[in-house]
């Protein structure tokens, strides 16, 4: 019973609603706070800072450059294919016994015991079945893909790169929010205490401050931790040191969009490089299955020789023959049976082209949806940011009627 006579609900309901506008007007937290704050004053960084800075830096963006080279290299290798080889070579052979003749009861010499042979020949491939063409083809086609693949390392990159930005951001927004909460649970909890000393409030209420308040410090330490991870897992992506001070450039503006979604998707299905990629899968499937089939087809190639044979190492001293001689050579080869070898090798070929084929029908379908969710997305941010404007215009003027 209140020695006052006055009754308590009007005193209890000013002061719940208090705390309860005091939790709420948290969120208006405008001031700077040091929530894991790092020593020194860095250049404040924007979105597009931070992606050029990790396409400039990040490991995988020199792996996929390293792949483009790899796949450069790859085609010089098949183009060199139709060029002529030399090759050369060198022989000693020592025979047990002396090389000789049998005639008219005579046995004539005909060689040395010892005999040194050297030779340098050009060979010229004239028809391969058309396989040096699609090789080439291929390798033109990988230099492609490799270059693809670096455009999409970089959009993957970009898109992590700007999550891990606005991350670092919200997490600073949630560790000022926790903070600001911090200092009005003090101050309530100081006023709560002096209200139960006058008798205005019961021992309950003030043990519900003391709560509130503590659940607000191990939230503030949540969010202050919550800051460091987030600023690493940026740092992680810009490929500097874990603890390199970094400041963001705060930005709500979103990007307006006015294209139609058929439009939208028209554009990711036309530039998107999965489907790049797999589009060019399907050429690469179309010239392996030429590859294979060169194997029907005979091979047909050209070559020139010069020789010498001889008793001492140069070879260029022979008493029973002439110790040099050059030759040319056409030469044909078919390899027109293998048990259905080159057939099951074309087959394998054309079900890797179905397939990628199939994965290729897939992906669109993907990018289709991922581009509708996406818009989507972007219109309930920009509604739900409207409706917070509102929110908080309402909850400062509800924090100021309560002060008064």
């Amino acid at each position: 019973m209140n020695p006052s006579g006055l009754r308590e609900e009007p005193m209890m309901s000013d002061f719940h609603r208090l705390a309860a506008t005091a939790a709420v007007c948290v969120w208006l937290a405008a001031v700077s706070w040091p929530c894991g704050a790092d020593a020194g004053t860095p250049r404040a960084l924007s979105p597009a800072d931070a992606v050029k800075l990790a396409v400039d830096n990040h490991p995988t963006m020199n792996e996929a450059l390293e792949h483009i080279e790899k796949a450069r290299q790859e085609m010089k290798s098949a183009r060199a294919d139709f060029l002529p080889k030399a090759t050369a070579a060198y022989s000693y052979t020592s025979l047990d016994e002396t090389p000789y003749m049998s005639g008219l009861g005579m046995k004539i010499n005909v060689a040395h015991n010892d005999l040194f042979h050297w030779n340098v020949t050009l060979a010229q491939p004239l028809f391969t079945g058309f396989a040096l063409k699609n090789r080439y083809e291929l390798s033109q086609l990988g230099v492609r893909a490799a270059e693809t693949e670096r455009r999409r390392v970089r959009l993957d990159l970009t898109e992590q790169v700007t999550t891990a930005y606005f991350n670092v951001l919200q997490s600073e927004k949630f560790c000022r929010v926790a903070n600001e909460a911090v200092q009005n649970l003090t101050s309530h909890e100081a006023d709560a205490e002096k209200f139960y000393r006058e008798g205005l409030i019961p021992y309950n209420d003030l043990l519900k401050a003391r709560v509130a308040l503590a659940n607000a410090r191990q939230e503030k330490e949540k969010a202050t931790a919550g800051v460091l991870v987030a600023r690493s897992a940026l740092n992680i992506l810009l490929n500097q040191d874990l603890n390199q001070p970094i400041i963001l450039e705060d930005t709500a503006a979103l990007p307006p969009v006015t294209e139609s979604l058929e439009a939208l998707i028209a554009t990711a299905l036309e530039h998107r490089p999965e489907l790049q990629l797999l589009e060019l899968a399907l050429r690469q499937s179309d010239e392996g299955i030429q590859l294979a089939r060169s194997a029907f087809y005979p091979t047909v190639s050209l070559a020139a020789r010069y020789e010498q044979t001889g008793k001492n190492a140069e070879a260029d001293i022979n008493d029973y023959s002439n110790r040099y001689n050059s030759s040319i050579r056409l030469q044909a080869e078919w390899t027109f049976f293998e048990w259905g070898k080159t057939r099951a090798d074309v087959s394998v070929r054309r079900h890797r082209k179905k397939s990628v084929r199939e994965k290729f029908n897939d992906v669109k379908n993907q990018v289709r949806l991922q581009t509708k969710d996406a818009l989507a997305t972007l219109q309930v941010a920009g509604k739900n940011i409207q409706t917070a404007k509102i929110a908080m215009e309402q909850a400062k003027e509800n924090w100021r009627i309560t002060q008064l």
